[in-house]
């Protein structure tokens, strides 16, 4: 049986139609479109542990408000 504990939980924010922000364990992933995927732009560590998607989503979101770009999707999902 596969319970949370043993999955790791992945949360993504869109940002205008372009740019992606992820959060995989205690990495933020940066992403742009490129044509139908995204692509890795850069990566760092999540400032400390405890960093989720609370954080994540103000994160997002002041980014947004940076680029002029609509926060559009939240997607959680979780990988094996």
């Amino acid at each position: 049986m596969i319970t949370m504990a043993n999955k790791d939980v992945i949360y993504k924010y869109q940002l205008g139609d372009d740019y992606q922000i992820e959060l995989n364990n205690n990495m933020i992933y940066y992403k742009k479109r490129n044509g139908i995927d995204f692509d890795l732009v850069k990566a760092e560590e999540t400032p400390n542990s405890t960093y989720g998607h609370s954080e994540l989503k103000e994160h997002a979101t002041g980014i947004a408000k940076k680029l002029g770009l609509t926060l559009k999707n939240a997607i959680t999902g979780s990988a094996v």
